[in-house]
């Protein structure tokens, strides 16, 4: 969902502090509080891993770390945006991308803010931040711009993209011009159909990559107001060779344009040069290079007014490099298994190019074995570190859009985020007592050091069983794919592609069980099998083919969206026949179909099953009953869409909500997803109704409760959005809530008893609190559309079911 809609939501979605619920069936629930955005994160105050960058002559260098836009300066590091910082306006950002750097140390980037800010360039100079062209700013043809990034020139004109159109405009006192864009004709035949690339000199020449309504890609050189095309897909040859494709150019001030390209040809394959009207092959493919292989495929081109070439590539030896071409040779500044300025040696890894300055300084990229990766800057013929991964940065990382996933004994609540510094990661944490915060532990992040394996590379997804043990998989720096468990303070490699190549880097995320054992996709070359596999304290053993055959002849690929109980029963997602994609549940050795794209569901509709995505479960309890969502065919929908959450149960598929199946705020349910299911077979789950409510809800002993909703009132809080509910064995549900002033919080949520002494520790919806005048506003206007409260009765009284077949 977009963050326009979320923000939409939360500002009129909204509820009384008080609900009063009708009939003994409703409890009353009192609330814990657990993180919030913008507290402090126990996480390393360094840097995990660089994405972008960007140089300029004076060496400095602009990247993307974790998330977050930093300068560097000689030996000073300075933070300058970050998700959840504060932004010209009054507003957050929740994302900032495209830097580029100009010859005083600007900093430009794209800044994508909350509401209700507008998100559009923003420029640092001088140690403020101000937005330069904001979304939606009119260019003097009336065309609406939204800045997708932008170039600086050094008279501080900027070269500016659109988002969606690629179009090009001109930024210049204050005037947004239209250059060029789709539907202009395209020198040699057809029109533009998208830009991209787009790069300025100081003459305002702009050269860019474009994509062309009659097929296939070119480069194209705009100077005096003339478009040139420079080659394009399909063109001859000199020597009546066809052109192949060409990846994005460089251009100095001279007009000299230098690009890479692969055609069918060796000849007609390299880096190009465009200059004074000639195109011609400088550095071939298959070119010689100083290690003994040769250069092979170009990645990125830079350029200088000197007209020296930067370039990475892969070479013939199938290793990434970085090179240098000048005075008609090609110089090696790195290469795999070169040994680095910091120590240790570089190894392969994806390339984003190196960038080079007049001065004739690269800056790249480069990745080492046992380390993350860092930028390199080659001068004067040496190598130096510049900054990368476990150097300090001068921040404190905090929570920005803490996520629960998982609630274990005790409320401790597994939860996912990225900071800035600290990159992303799994950490658990227990509720608030009182005015103290609860625990909170590091479980895994990006940037760390596993062993053999590395370091931590990237997170693709982690569990959490109710003792409080965290299952996670990775890739690392010397491994393509880890499953790592975090138990007692310590971390441990359970199984890796290292030792056993057993792991599958693309897997989902693995499965953990309250006695400990792991689930994970994973491939064993020795038999050429591919399926899921199980650790349970000793090697790792196959537990679910994927190559078992279904009864219509099909087999289970794509396994994904895992779920382990403690009787190793798998309930998960699958694709057997693509695009049709299914939940399946295997227990004792055979597997059952429980749904599939395109079925009749049991209360109406068909089954919709969108391959990828978490929050439709499949979940399972011990006692071997699964829970899943799905999107629904010919029901209400809701702005969520169509669907329903379903419990298959003694062999028998049950629909628990669904469109029309009546809420306890008295209107109907439209949409439900995100199912949790705990060892009593109550189900928690997120819920639109038709009386505009969009929150937590949970299904226990045949009765549909409602936990909190956006526009709830919470320790004086309103919560704009809740999302994500996940239940523990106690029958505590914790929730992710956006709240009225745009920070995510997480709470834990339980049932109120007439006992209870604990109110110390626990807040509830109920009056007394002093909320915003926001949300009493919010309150009126949503008690105007509320109009009465009764009990829910069970959605599945009356309604289908269906008996799924085991295969």
């Amino acid at each position: 969902m977009t963050f326009k809609k979320v923000a939409m939501i939360a500002a009129y979605a909204l509820a009384v502090t008080s609900f009063a619920w009708a009939g003994v069936d409703q409890p009353v629930f009192k609330f814990k509080p657990v993180v919030r955005a913008g507290d402090a994160a126990p996480v390393p105050t360094q840097l995990s891993s660089v994405l972008e960058f960007a140089f300029n002559d004076q060496g400095q260098a602009v990247l993307i770390g974790d998330g977050g836009i930093l300068l560097k300066s000689g030996s000073q590091i300075t933070p300058i945006a970050a998700v959840g910082d504060a932004a010209p306006g009054g507003s957050t950002f929740f994302s900032v991308d495209a830097p580029t750097l100009g010859a005083q140390g600007q900093v430009l980037f794209r800044g994508n803010v909350a509401f209700p800010g507008t998100s559009g360039l923003y420029l640092f100079s001088n140690g403020v931040i101000t937005r330069l062209i904001a979304d939606g700013t009119q260019a003097t043809d009336g065309e609406s711009v939204t800045p997708g990034g932008g170039m600086l020139t050094a008279n501080g004109d900027v070269l500016v993209g659109d988002a969606f159109t690629g179009a090009l405009f001109l930024f210049s006192n204050g005037t947004l011009s239209r250059l060029v864009g789709p539907g202009d004709s395209a020198p040699g035949g057809g029109s533009f159909s998208f830009l991209t690339g787009g790069v300025i000199n100081q003459s305002n020449q702009v050269a860019f990559e474009a994509f062309l309504s009659t097929g296939g890609n070119g480069i194209f050189l705009l100077s005096g107001g003339t478009v040139t095309k420079i080659v394009a897909n399909g063109d001859i040859m000199p020597d009546g060779g066809t052109f192949g494709f060409a990846d994005a150019p460089a251009l100095n001030d001279s007009g000299q344009v230098v690009f890479g390209a692969i055609s069918n040809s060796l000849a007609d394959s390299g880096i190009f040069s465009f200059s004074n009207g000639q195109l011609s092959v400088v550095v071939p493919r298959l070119a010689a290079l100083p290690d003994g292989s040769f250069f092979n495929v170009p990645f990125t081109t830079s350029l200088n007014n000197a007209g020296q070439i930067a370039f990475s590539a892969l070479n013939t030896n199938n290793s990434n490099g970085v090179f240098l071409f000048a005075n008609g040779q090609i110089n090696e500044l790195e290469i795999t298994g070169q040994t680095a300025p910091d120590g240790g040696t570089f190894r392969s890894g994806t390339e984003v190019g190196a960038a080079i300055n007049a001065s004739g300084q690269v800056l790249f990229l480069g990745n080492r074995f046992q380390h993350g990766n860092a930028l390199y800057l080659f001068s004067d013929s040496q190598l130096s570190r510049v900054i990368g991964q476990g150097d300090t940065i001068p921040r404190q990382p905090t929570f920005v859009l803490p996520t629960a996933l998982a609630l274990g004994e005790h409320d401790r609540v597994l939860i996912s985020d990225s900071t800035f510094p600290g990159g992303a990661g799994a950490y658990t944490a227990t509720p608030f007592r009182g005015a103290s915060p609860g625990t909170q532990r590091l479980a895994v992040h990006v940037g760390e050091a596993i062993g053999v394996d590395g370091v931590v590379d990237f997170l693709f997804g982690s569990a959490m069983n109710q003792r409080g043990q965290v299952a996670a998989g990775v890739s690392s720096s010397d491994a393509s794919g880890t499953v790592l468990l975090s138990s007692k303070n310590s971390l441990t490699v359970v199984a890796d592609s290292v030792s056993s190549s057993l792991v599958d880097p693309n897997g989902s995320a693995p499965a953990i069980n309250d006695k400990g054992h792991i689930a994970f996709n994973g491939f064993a070359p020795a038999s050429q099998t591919s399926g899921v596999f199980l650790t349970s304290g000793g090697p790792s053993q196959l537990l679910l083919n994927a190559a078992t055959q279904l009864p219509d002849g099909t087999s289970l690929n794509n396994i994904s969206n895992l779920a382990l109980n403690n009787h190793n029963d798998l309930a998960f997602m699958a694709t057997p026949v693509f695009p049709t994609t299914g939940f399946f549940l295997f227990s004792n050795g055979t597997v059952t179909t429980l749904a599939t794209d395109g079925s009749a569901a049991p209360g109406g509709g068909a089954f919709q099953i969108f391959f990828g995505s978490t929050k439709v479960g499949p979940v399972i309890n011990n006692r071997g009953e699964v829970a899943f969502a799905s999107s629904l065919s010919g029901t209400a929908r809701g702005i969520f869409g169509s669907g329903g959450v379903f419990l298959f149960k003694k062999g028998v598929l049950t629909r628990i909500v669904g469109p029309n199946d009546p809420s306890p705020d008295g209107g109907v349910f439209l949409f439900a997803n995100a199912p949790s299911i705990n060892a009593d077979g109550s189900i928690a789950f997120f819920g639109e109704t038709s009386s505009f409510n969009f929150g937590a809800f949970v299904f226990h002993e045949g009765h549909i409760t409602q936990v909190a909703v956006a526009g709830d009132v919470v320790n004086g809080e309103g919560l704009g959005f809740v999302d994500q509910p996940v239940l523990n064995e106690d029958g505590h549900i914790a929730f992710t809530a956006s709240l009225f002033d745009g920070r995510n919080a997480i709470f834990v949520a339980a049932v109120k008893h007439d006992d209870d002494d604990d109110k110390a520790d626990w807040a509830e919806r109920s009056p007394g609190t002093q909320p915003s005048a926001d949300c009493v506003k919010g309150q009126k206007m949503k008690s105007d559309l509320v109009q009465s409260h009764r009990p829910h009765n069970h959605p599945g009284q009356n309604v289908r079911t269906i008996h799924p077949s085991n295969n």
